[in-house]
C-alpha cells in the first residue's frame, strides 16, 4: 500500500484537478469557493418586492395588513391555496406581472441554495479525499449516498412534523390532513381543499411556506447532486486496494501513469470512452502530420538567443 501511494497518488494528488482545493496550508476547504453573490441585496429586493403587493392588495381589497401578508407570501413562493384570491381586472393584471417578478426572485434564491448545496458537497468530498490520502478507511458509495441523503432528508421531516402538530392543535385537523396540508406546502402544490379559521394559522403559515420552501430546495439539491455527481465513485476507485488490484491484474504489462489515468477518468465517468479515444486519436494525428514537428521549429526560431546576444556584445566591448 505504501508503495502504491508513493507512485501513483503524487501525480494525481493536487485536489484542483478535481475541483477541490484544499488550503496548502492546513489541508482544509478552502474559502475561494465561499465567495457569493451579496445576500444581503437579495433580501432587500425580495422585502420591497413583497412591501409593493402588500400595499397594493391592501389598498385594492381592503384586506387587513394580516392577510394581506399572507397572500403576498404564498403568491410569491408559488403555493396559491386559493382561499383568497384577486378580483377585478386591474387586481389580475397586477399579478401577472408581480408572478412574474417573484418567479424571478425566487429562481434567484433557489439557485443560491444550490450553491450552498453544491459548496457542502466539495466541502465532505475534500474531507473524505484527505481522509483517503491518510489511509484511513472511507465509507463506500452506497453508505456514503444514504448519509448525506439522510442527513438531507431530517430537515424535510422536521418541517413536516411541526406543520403536522402546528395544524393538528390549533386548527382541528386529523394527523393525516394535517400532514397532507403540510405536504402539499412545502412542496408548493397547495391544492387549497383545506381551509385555514385561525388567524394565528396564517401568521405561522407566512414563515412556515417561506423556510420550507428554501428547505425544500436544500433537500432536492442535494438529491440531486448526490446521484449526477461520480466523485465519491472516485474515491472508491482511487483508494481501494482490490480495484487498483483488478486493473494490474487485467494488464499483461506495467500500467503507465497515462493509462492509469484514462482508466481512473473513465471509470468513474467523469470522462467518458469516447471522448477519451478522440483525444488519443487526435494526439497521434498531430505527430503523424508533423505539426507537432513544425510547431517545436516555429517556437526555437521565435525564442531570442540570449547566448549568442551576449557573445556578441562581450565581442563589440572587447
Amino acid at each position: 500500500g505504501d508503495v502504491y501511494k508513493r507512485q501513483h497518488v503524487a501525480p494525481l494528488a493536487p485536489a484542483a484537478a478535481l475541483r477541490f482545493p484544499l488550503d496548502a496550508r492546513d489541508g482544509k476547504p478552502s474559502n475561494e469557493l465561499c465567495v457569493t453573490d451579496p445576500i444581503w441585496l437579495y433580501l432587500a429586493v425580495l422585502l420591497v418586492h413583497i412591501g409593493v403587493g402588500v400595499i397594493f392588495f391592501a389598498l385594492a381589497q381592503g384586506w387587513g395588513v394580516l392577510d394581506t401578508v399572507y397572500f403576498v407570501v404564498l403568491t410569491v413562493c408559488t403555493v396559491g391555496y386559493g382561499d383568497m384570491t384577486p378580483q377585478t381586472w386591474l387586481e389580475k393584471l397586477f399579478t401577472v406581472g408581480y408572478v412574474l417578478v417573484g418567479s424571478c426572485l425566487i429562481g434567484y434564491g433557489l439557485g443560491r441554495m444550490a450553491q450552498l448545496v453544491m459548496r457542502r458537497e466539495e466541502n465532505q468530498f475534500s474531507e473524505r479525499l484527505r481522509r483517503a490520502r491518510d489511509g484511513h478507511a472511507v465509507d463506500s458509495d452506497r453508505v456514503s449516498l444514504f448519509k448525506r441523503v439522510g442527513t438531507a432528508a431530517h430537515g424535510m421531516v422536521f418541517f413536516l412534523a411541526i406543520g403536522t402538530l402546528f395544524y393538528t392543535i390549533v386548527e382541528g385537523w386529523s394527523t393525516v390532513d394535517a400532514l397532507y396540508f403540510s405536504a402539499v406546502s412545502l412542496t408548493t402544490v397547495g391544492y387549497g381543499d383545506l381551509k385555514m379559521e385561525n388567524s394565528s394559522s396564517r401568521v405561522f403559515s407566512i414563515f412556515y411556506v417561506l423556510l420550507g420552501t428554501l428547505m425544500t430546495a436544500f433537500f432536492l439539491g442535494t438529491i440531486a447532486e448526490t446521484f449526477v455527481s461520480s466523485r465519491e465513485q472516485l474515491i472508491t476507485m482511487l483508494y481501494d486496494s482490490g480495484c487498483n488490484q483488478r486493473l494490474w491484474n487485467s494488464n499483461q504489462t506495467q500500467v503507465s501513469e497515462a493509462e492509469y489515468l484514462e482508466h481512473m477518468l473513465v471509470e468513474s465517468g467523469r470522462v467518458d470512452q469516447e471522448t477519451m479515444d478522440e483525444i488519443k486519436h487526435r494526439w497521434v494525428q498531430l505527430h503523424k502530420s508533423g505539426i507537432v514537428t513544425r510547431y517545436k521549429t516555429n517556437s526555437n526560431q521565435t525564442q531570442p538567443k540570449l547566448h549568442g546576444s551576449t557573445t556578441a556584445n562581450a565581442a563589440d566591448k572587447v
